[in-house]
């Protein structure tokens, strides 16, 4: 689904989101309620990779229908150690907006 890339200037790094679904997968919620997906963001040096996995999440979409994960620029801190991930979902009702606090732990 949808990607998104973004550079993240406070590590020099490229940052991709993902979300996919990880078994058998059917649009709608009604027909298919206990579909998963994962979520997983990469890292690189440069737009086109190669791509290092940072973390991906199995469980990412448990009793919500989660997608489109973004991380909006300006919600990046200035060292890059900390963001905002934008995301949209569909619990049960209309779509929500949802934001998580994340942080990231370099290694060396």
């Amino acid at each position: 689904f949808r990607p998104g890339l973004i550079y993240n200037p406070g590590i020099d790094r490229y940052m991709l989101m993902i979300s996919c679904p990880h078994t058998e997968w059917k649009w709608f919620f009604n027909d298919n309620p206990h579909r998963a997906s994962y979520f997983a963001v990469y890292e690189s040096e440069n737009p086109w990779g190669p791509w290092s996995e940072i973390v991906k999440d199995r469980a990412w979409n448990t009793d919500e229908d989660r997608f489109q994960p973004r991380i909006p620029s300006k919600w990046i801190s200035a060292d890059g150690l900390s963001f905002h991930l934008l995301y949209s979902c569909i619990p049960r009702g209309p779509y929500q907006f949802n934001i998580h606090q994340c942080r990231l732990k370099l290694r060396k």
